[in-house]
């Protein structure tokens, strides 16, 4: 994989975890079911994700790699938070200062 596979993407439960909203899941193969599909769910290799379940922010690369959902701040790859470029170079400039009569 290369670096540009390394990119942030939404991630979402399984249908069939605690986080669905839309229990129960009807049988296959029925009006029920395809009426359910119609509330957001998607189909996948493992099953059918619940598209009101997000998961969080993961890296697709990392997570096929380790077989399980790595979340974005865990990417191998991303790269680290860089400082703001400065506009303009620093000047220094006297200042009066008061002080205890130095």
């Amino acid at each position: 994989m290369t670096d540009l596979d390394h990119e942030p993407a939404q991630f979402y439960w399984d249908a069939e975890t605690e986080h669905c909203p839309h229990k129960p899941i009807p049988e296959r193969g029925t009006d029920a079911w395809d009426v359910w599909m119609t509330l957001g769910h998607q189909p996948y290799d493992d099953g059918v994700l619940c598209l009101s379940a997000p998961a969080g922010t993961a890296c697709p690369a990392c997570s096929a790699e380790h077989v399980d959902i790595v979340p974005w701040s865990h990417c191998e790859n991303r790269d680290p938070a860089r400082p703001l470029p400065k506009t303009t170079a620093p000047q220094h400039r006297p200042v009066t200062a008061d002080g205890p009569g130095w």
